[in-house]
């Protein structure tokens, strides 16, 4: 590592511990700290930053388009919840649509889970449906137990863990009805 890289990552790790959302907002015109830097303003809730950070959901780099929706995720932002479901349906990384997933749902609670269940239906990468398994299991009600029982029992055996997670999760949160 170069001293150059390490003193840049430093000087971040020292405007995240202060707060200093300028510096962090000043870092993402960099591609090589866009992501860090993003990730850092999710992390001490910078929603000021949202403008800002949204613009790096149309970034090149899928790691950056990545780090951006996490951190528009963290930071519950509204307004470019369209962009985000955007990513988490059509975008061409695998990854980007997992993290996508779960900002969506971190962004428009249970608003989201059309998308989600579109994606645990018919998204052709694994890593994706578990992402989408994830998401539901944050924000989805009983009716999401059968989708979820389905889309698990399409995966092979040791790929269902998530998807058994997201069922207990939603159990928890919504008790079955006394009869």
């Amino acid at each position: 590592m170069s001293d150059g890289y390490a003193s840049e990552y430093l000087r971040l790790r020292r405007a995240r511990k202060g707060r200093d959302v300028a510096a962090l907002v000043e870092s993402l015109g960099h591609p090589a700290w866009a992501g860090t830097a993003s990730r850092f303003l999710g992390q001490i809730g910078a929603r000021d930053a949202v403008p800002e950070v949204a613009v790096l959901l149309q970034a090149d780099e899928p790691h950056i388009r990545m780090a951006a929706v996490e951190a528009l995720g963290r930071l519950e932002a509204r307004d470019p919840a369209g962009s985000v479901e955007r990513l988490a349906t059509g975008d061409s990384d695998q990854a980007v649509r997992s993290y996508a997933l779960v900002a969506l749902a971190q962004i428009l609670g249970a608003d989201a889970r059309g998308a989600i269940r579109s994606a645990l239906d018919n998204d052709p990468d694994w890593r994706t449906r578990r992402a989408a398994a994830v998401a539901i299991g944050l924000v989805g009600t009983r009716e999401d137990l059968q989708t979820l029982a389905e889309a698990g029992g399409r995966e092979p055996w040791l790929r269902r863990r998530r998807f058994r997670q997201a069922r207990r999760q939603i159990q928890r949160r919504a008790p079955r009805a006394a009869s």
